[in-house]
């Protein structure tokens, strides 16, 4: 861990990514050693101040358990740390990922409800086109990745008509980037990344036709296989003619679905069982067992089939694949050796609910997409509500719920502020009304950021805003407000125009205590303004200490030199 301290950040993510990359690739009896050095590198970076390598980090650690089976428990309580960070970043791709990779550990366990209610707060992020196109710019590879996760959880769920189009998504993005850089691999150089996009879409297009097909659509399922084979063929363009063990599954796959006559079962030795996925082995072995079977080869099509079942019996395979794997074989089996028709009349029946059972699904995902957007968007609607639109601070409404906060500590200290600009009705009288907004916004936001993170700001109207300091005393708040009073002076005079502020702090004495603590706040912000602006003066401290002086004003001399300075440099017009 020690030498992982003396990484620079960008070091760090390096180290990560070739970590990633051994991982992905080791050997199962390398993976615990693998998954060690990850987690060692995902604790490193957590302590770092800034989000984006713990970000990527956490995603490694994560997806190598997923894609292992290993640790399971472990990568869901991580997975749900991960979108917390993502969140208070403010990564909504990363966060949306979040939700995504937790549906797919949530099917691991059989848990499809809550599965659902995770891919629709993924959707519902990745539905927000504003947002999306700024992530196409600044982080195109983490978009992909949360596309990709997205699509997974769908189609575990069954949703293959939405898994289809996120996963195109995901390849336009890919198109597009593509077009601007004339790079096949802009995304970050992360080829890998591009293949797994391209193989998805393959994917998805097979189980979605053999779905179809278990349906009795016969004639659509013909054309989801005709759409995998010709996703096959447009990712095998872009990377060439170089083996890909992957690649090469996915795409003959494809090709045998489209046309069993067309592919001869001999072709199915290139996949190297070793490497490829029990998904994608299973898929291959229904692909053969057709083509064999259109060559009047039942008995080797059979064996095949009985391997794909027992394939499909291991580990967390797409409960649908399941179905079909067994579907598959007794087919076979009934074409071939016959059985009751009420048995086969049965069988039927228990197909078509099958097949039905997506569908009800999909109008539960749009329902609950639908109810998750109207949620947001209420949400947004009552932040937007509660905020100013011209400095984006809080606004005179939102200062109306501080009684309940104060309410809910009621022992607790608090000071309430006032603050009025000095000399802005001059910048709005000789300059004009957008320079005046325009320096509104810049007094704003010099203190917004000289207040500290506990402190609550508003906007109260017109040149004045609002603070409320908790757990703090007037003579305590008074020091935390000389910080926001030097920000306001230091502001550049293209900036600021020569204004300043002016101070008026009260104590709140009780919860229900806030309407006199803003009417005394609001006689000591004149106090400052009379005594020449650019300085504080507190109010019913006497409240609080029976030997503070009656009017509250505290002399500059207690200020100390620089808050002298701050309070007494300039002796312009107080005209509001």
């Amino acid at each position: 861990m020690s030498k992982l301290r003396q990484l620079s950040s960008a070091e760090l993510v390096g180290r990560f990514e070739h970590v990633n990359r051994l991982a992905r690739n080791a050997a199962h009896s390398d993976l615990p050693r693998a998954i060690a050095l990850l987690d060692e590198i995902t604790a490193e970076a957590a302590r770092r101040p800034e989000p984006d390598p713990y970000l990527r980090a956490a995603r490694g650690s994560i997806h190598v358990r997923l894609n292992s089976e290993t640790d399971l428990g472990t990568a869901r309580d991580l997975c749900q740390d991960w979108g917390r960070r993502a969140t208070a970043a403010g990564r909504g791709e990363v966060e949306a990922d979040a939700h995504a990779t937790l549906g797919v550990l949530l099917c691991g366990q059989h848990r499809d409800s809550d599965a659902l209610g995770e891919v629709v707060v993924a959707s519902t992020l990745l539905d927000d086109a504003g947002r999306v196109a700024g992530w196409e710019q600044s982080e195109p590879r983490l978009l992909s990745y949360a596309y990709n996760d997205l699509h997974v959880c769908l189609a575990f769920l069954g949703l293959y008509e939405p898994a289809h189009a996120i996963i195109s998504r995901a390849a336009d993005l890919h198109h597009r980037l593509d077009a601007v850089s004339g790079n096949a691999f802009s995304l970050a150089d992360d080829r890998t990344q591009l293949l797994v996009v391209g193989c998805n879409r393959v994917r998805t297009s097979l189980l979605w036709g053999l779905c179809e097909e278990a349906g009795g659509a016969a004639d659509v399922a013909r054309s989801r296989f005709e759409l995998a084979r010709q996703a096959g063929a447009e990712i095998r363009a872009e990377v060439g003619d170089e083996p890909v063990p992957v690649l090469d599954a996915c795409t003959l796959t494809a090709r045998a679905l489209a046309d069993p006559m067309a592919v001869d079962p001999a072709e199915f030795t290139v996949i190297d069982r070793e490497y490829a996925s029990n998904a994608d082995l299973v898929r291959a072995d229904i692909a053969l067992g057709r083509c064999l079977e259109v060559r009047n080869r039942d008995a080797e099509a059979a064996a095949v089939l009985e391997r794909a079942v027992e394939l499909v019996g291991s580990g967390t395979a797409v409960p649908q694949l399941r179905m079909l794997t067994v579907r598959e074989r007794a087919r076979l089996v009934q074409l071939h050796s016959g059985q009751p028709p009420q048995l086969t009349a049965y069988l039927r029946e228990l197909e078509q609910a099958a097949s039905a059972m997506p569908s009800e699904r999909l109008a539960n995902y749009q329902a609950r997409g639908a109810a998750e957007r109207l949620r947001r968007t209420s949400g947004e609607a009552h932040r937007l509500a509660l905020t100013d639109p011209l400095t984006g601070l809080p606004n005179r409404r939102d200062v109306g719920t501080w009684p309940d906060r104060l309410a809910a500590r009621p022992d607790a200290e608090a000071t309430v502020g006032l603050i009025d600009v000095d000399r802005l009705k001059q910048v709005n009288d000789t300059r004009s009304h957008a320079v005046g907004d325009a320096v509104l916004c810049a007094v704003a936001e010099a203190l917004h950021a000289s207040l500290r993170p506990a402190d609550s700001i508003a906007r109260y109207g017109g040149d004045e805003f609002v603070v409320l300091l908790e757990g703090t005393l007037p003579l305590a708040a008074r020091d935390a407000l000389r910080r926001a009073v030097r920000a306001v002076e230091e502001l550049t005079p293209e900036r600021g125009y020569g204004v300043s502020v002016s101070v008026g702090l009260a104590p709140v004495t009780t919860p229900d205590g806030l309407a006199a603590a803003f009417a005394l706040a609001d006689a000591a912000m004149y106090d400052a303004k009379r005594a020449g602006g650019n300085r504080i003066r507190i109010r019913g401290e006497e409240r609080l200490d029976p030997g503070a002086p009656p009017d509250g004003v505290v002399p500059a001399e207690q200020w100390g030199p620089a808050a002298q300075d701050a309070g007494t440099s300039r002796t312009a017009s107080t005209g509001r």
